[in-house]
């Protein structure tokens, strides 16, 4: 659940303070429950930026875009359900995180696309043309 997550991610924040790092990169890829139905209002994506307010470490979070589970636009199997996630949604997750940003003077956040395999070409275009062209792009 995204509570869990939350709880777990705040944890190995604070051992990553104690270990001497100030600055986490969050891959974030469980957009979706186990069935393949968005949690509502981002909560994965809240919990996490909410572990790292309690830990007071810097995070920039990188929303995985992941549509396919191969080459030529395959379709996602049962397992790939939570992760995947399609442009129009991706870019209306960057813009709510765009909005958190700028309450958080800690929080950053780039773009990510999964693999060749797993985006289109068309997809990583769209993404960039809809974005911030001084976001980090992994």
């Amino acid at each position: 659940t995204p509570q869990q997550v939350g709880d777990i991610a705040a944890l190995l924040y604070i051992e990553m303070l104690k270990g001497g790092y100030t600055q986490v990169a969050e891959f974030h890829y469980l957009h979706h429950d186990t069935q393949g139905a968005p949690y509502s209002d981002d909560a994965m994506l809240q919990q996490l930026i909410e572990a790292a307010e309690i830990a007071g470490i810097g995070q920039t979070l990188l929303p995985v875009l992941y549509s396919y589970s191969g080459f030529g636009s395959q379709p996602a199997s049962a397992g790939q359900k939570r992760f995947i996630q399609q442009t129009d949604r991706y870019l209306q997750q960057q813009a709510r995180l765009d909005a958190w940003q700028q309450q958080r003077p800690l929080l950053n956040r780039g773009l990510c696309f999964h693999s060749l395999r797993a985006v289109s070409e068309s997809q990583m275009q769209d993404v960039l043309a809809a974005s911030d062209l001084t976001l980090p792009v992994h």
